[in-house]
């Protein structure tokens, strides 16, 4: 695809191989390379009630699309997920994910907070917040937006380019990728955003994610997900899925 990345090199994981490749043909959530035998994307959300999440195929991408009830609800999400299985990335493991998106809609007012997100947690489909998780997000704020990381020791932040912010929200719109590498030997990773010639990259350390220890990693996925807002909608494609990691 336009925006994917070249294979990162782990710092301490050994043979990573480009392992897993989801690309929506037909709207299909069957990977086209599952090196893993990590099996096809599943839908999940984050279960709140009236968020009426949904999951459109197209031919090349899926829709996400929530709705968040009102502001005083829990935060509402939609996404797809490799789980259960042979999803099992506990301490030792490395593990990179990528996922491009294109056409995010959403609230643009003052206050209102939305993200884009890829994420690698505990527990299955069902996303829920008390799940142990790391990922990096393209978080909407009204008028502008960054890249987030979340599940790290101290704080990881990017500001997103006004010119860049108007390029993703335009009428042809242009796509973007987000990048989460979890090494489970250093407890060290990292999270990158790319949209065109805008590429940025921050370093981070793991709170649960360990040097050697922490739960083990049982789901991985692209996610969109609505927080402080009432009755408001919103929605994105995502275009791919890949997973790097050792295969042997």
């Amino acid at each position: 695809m336009e925006e994917a990345y070249t294979e990162a090199a782990p710092q301490s994981a050994s043979k990573p191989q480009f392992a897993y490749l989801a690309n929506f043909h037909h709207g299909s959530y069957d990977p086209s390379v599952d090196k893993l035998a990590l099996g096809s994307l599943k839908e999940g959300s984050a279960g709140v009630p009236d968020s009426f999440p949904t999951w459109t195929p197209k031919d090349g991408a899926v829709e996400l699309k929530v709705t968040k009830p009102s502001a005083a609800s829990e935060l509402a999400s939609a996404g797809l997920f490799v789980t259960g299985g042979a999803v099992d990335f506990g301490p030792g493991s490395y593990l990179d994910i990528q996922a491009t998106f294109v056409a995010p809609r959403g609230p643009q007012e003052a206050g209102v907070l939305w993200a884009v997100t890829i994420q690698a947690r505990t527990g299955g489909t069902a996303d829920l917040g008390t799940e142990t998780r790391a990922a990096v997000t393209f978080q909407v704020r009204g008028p502008a937006a960054r890249m987030n990381v979340r599940g790290i020791v101290g704080t990881a932040r990017e500001e997103i380019p006004p010119a860049t912010y108007d390029a993703i929200f335009a009428a042809d719109p242009k796509p973007f990728t987000l990048q989460l590498i979890v090494d489970r030997i250093s407890g060290k990773g990292s999270a990158s955003f790319k949209c065109g010639g805008v590429h940025f990259t921050k370093d981070v350390t793991f709170a649960a994610f360990k040097e050697n220890s922490g739960p083990a990693i049982t789901a991985i996925g692209a996610t969109l997900a609505i927080d402080t807002a009432d009755h408001e909608t919103a929605s994105v494609e995502v275009r791919e899925f890949r997973i790097t990691a050792p295969t042997a």
